[in-house]
Order: C-alpha cells, then structure tokens, then sequence
C-alpha cells in the first residue's frame, strides 16, 4: 500500500512547508491559506463532477487528498491512528437504518469517534 502522508511529507520537506512533529494548532493566516487550497481543490472537483469529466475528477480528487494530507502534515496530526478511530466509529453504525425522511438513525451499538486523546 502506498503511504500517501510520507509522500506528501516528504515534498514538505523537499520545499520547506510547514510540518509539524505533534498536534498543533496553527496561526489564522496559515489556516486560512491550507483552506483556500482546499477549495481551489474542491471547486474543480466540482467542476469536473458537474461535466462529468473522469479524467479531471481523478485529477481533482488526488490534488485534494495532496492538499488536505498536507495539512495534516502542517497541523502535526497523527491521521493514521485517527482515521483508523474514526474509521471504527462509522463501522458502529452498522445496523443502523433510514426513517421515512431519508435520515440515518445510528443504532445502539454506535460509538461516536473520541479524539479528545490530541490535546490531553
């Protein structure tokens, strides 16, 4: 499997970006930086999805994994352990069902993600 975060820490290295070691939160200006870069990224999503372009809805989606890991890298998270938290709280809701509206009901088995370990 492809280590998708080494790589895109390693081009932060490779350009001097900003990484971080451990979870940290970082100024309003850098934030809102990684932010715009996410919605350059998802605005030609949507533009591809809307044409129903596949070659560009691949480009799309790798720009925005590239940029969100980025910030990942930046914001000193430690995303595997956490996508793996998250990853078996939404596994929980299996059981669940839709009510007549179309909204999900989670079931009793559901465990919500608890990240709260970040900044302890």
């Amino acid at each position: 499997m492809i280590d998708y975060l080494g790589r895109v820490r390693k081009f932060h290295e490779a350009f001097d970006c900003l990484k971080n070691s451990y979870p940290c939160v970082l100024s309003n200006r850098y934030a809102l930086w990684r932010l715009r870069l996410i919605q350059e990224e998802l605005t030609e999503l949507t533009t591809a999805m809307a044409e129903g372009n596949l070659v560009e809805i691949a480009d799309a989606l790798a720009d925005l994994h590239f940029v969100t890991f980025g910030t990942d890298v930046a914001y000193g998270l430690p995303m595997d352990k956490i996508f793996e938290q998250v990853c078996k709280s939404n596994m929980s809701k299996k059981g669940g069902h839709h009510d007549k509206s179309g909204k999900f009901i989670k079931p009793d088995t559901y465990k919500p993600v608890d990240l709260s370990w970040l900044v302890e």
